[in-house]
């Protein structure tokens, strides 16, 4: 028998997705990037 389970989030997190590219885009444009990375951060930060 299967009973109903809660989850309880006590906090969050916030996080960046980097992509380099070679310039920065046009209106419209799709460019392709490299060196792809994650970057944890907290609310707010800069």
């Amino acid at each position: 028998m299967l009973k109903d389970k809660s989850i309880l989030v006590l906090g969050g997190i916030n996080m960046d997705f980097v992509v380099k590219a070679k310039r920065v885009r046009k209106p419209g444009e799709t460019l392709i990037g490299s060196d792809f990375s994650t970057i944890l951060r907290g609310k707010g930060a800069t």
